[in-house]
């Protein structure tokens, strides 16, 4: 049931879901059921007392990364678990590349209207970085990506401004 289309494998998931991957883990991850479990395509190992495996630590294993708290999916898209789009992170990192919020109004991330102008602000070690207040949103957009890229650096999720 894989679908080959220059290069990309897709592994089918419960919810009618599919992962991408690279041709080069598509056999070995196939002798497995997978499921998409908050976004994310997991499996569970009863050998171990019922635990959750997610597809991108079992790839980022067989790229050789061996002691890694976290993972990223570089493009921000959890079942595109590509080789090329995973790399290993911290927890901080990895919030790094957050994108936009659903609760977002103001289309950008880092920004937000308060006090009457739009307010850019960046997390840093569990900390707002206060940016400055804007009239105008492009501003502002452009201060987060300025900040963004110096304080989270390949991790960074910009705006694009």
């Amino acid at each position: 049931m894989s679908t080959r289309r220059r290069g990309i494998v897709k592994i089918p998931l419960t919810q009618g879901k599919f992962a991408i991957v690279g041709p080069k883990d598509y056999a070995y991850l196939m002798q497995w059921k997978w499921c998409c479990h908050h976004g994310y395509a997991t499996r569970t190992d009863y050998t171990s007392g019922k635990r959750t495996i997610g597809m991108h630590r079992v790839i980022l294993e067989r790229m050789g990364f061996k002691d890694f708290a976290h993972s990223d999916h570089i493009n921000g898209d959890p079942l595109d678990n590509c080789r090329c789009n995973l790399r290993p992170a911290t927890f901080s990192q990895n919030g790094c590349n957050r994108g936009k919020q659903k609760n977002n109004t103001s289309g950008h991330t880092g920004v937000s209207w308060k006090r009457g102008k739009w307010w850019a602000y960046l997390r840093v070690k569990k900390k707002y970085l206060h940016l400055g207040y804007f009239d105008d949103l492009k501003e502002a957009a452009c201060a987060y990506d300025e900040a963004a890229l110096k304080y989270h650096g390949e991790f960074a999720t910009v705006n694009g401004i």
